[in-house]
């Protein structure tokens, strides 16, 4: 499961990679939060490269939570991660240098309506120097993110900063 591949990549020194080998479009629906992503000796990977979908199901709580430096998020689609006005589809909690890159955030990979978060991505708690998408929409960096219902994109208290690009699409 995705929830024991992070505890493993979190009790597993030095940098790893989640993928999976499920077919394209797959949902992964949660009855509880992940484990956040916060092994503090090397970056994780979660490598969706196959569109898959990451499903909250309203149930109040925030998707992938990064509390540790040097993650990346790609491919994922995070979607009804919503229910407690403030639930993120991702969460980078006091880290530096996550990228999350070619993500739908709010929307599912054949744009659905109904399925946005709280908040697409919220960086917070003096989190630095984190990419969310990259320099070109046109490419498969770019990050969809749309359809939440309070943020697109929420850069919060003091200390937190980012680098441009923030965000390809915001709506």
């Amino acid at each position: 499961s995705l929830r024991a591949c992070i505890n493993g990549a979190n009790s597993n020194a030095g940098a790893d990679v989640i993928s999976f080998s499920v077919a394209a479009g797959s949902v992964i629906t949660l009855a509880s939060a992940l484990p956040a992503l916060s092994d503090a000796t090397g970056g994780t990977t979660i490598a969706a490269t196959g569109s898959i979908i990451l499903d909250g199901a309203g149930l109040g709580f925030d998707g992938i939570t990064i509390q540790s430096d040097d993650n990346a998020i790609e491919g994922l689609a995070l979607i009804n991660f919503s229910g407690g006005g403030s639930n993120a589809g991702i969460v980078i909690d006091g880290s530096d240098g996550n990228t999350v890159t070619a993500c739908a955030i709010g929307t599912n990979f054949s744009d659905a309506a109904g399925v946005g978060n709280d908040i697409g991505v919220r960086i917070e708690n003096g989190a630095t120097n984190n990419t969310i998408g990259g320099d070109n929409i046109l490419t498969t960096v770019g990050n969809v993110i749309s359809g939440n219902a309070v943020y697109g994109v929420l850069i919060a208290d003091s200390g937190t900063s980012f680098l441009t690009p923030v965000l390809d699409l915001l709506s």
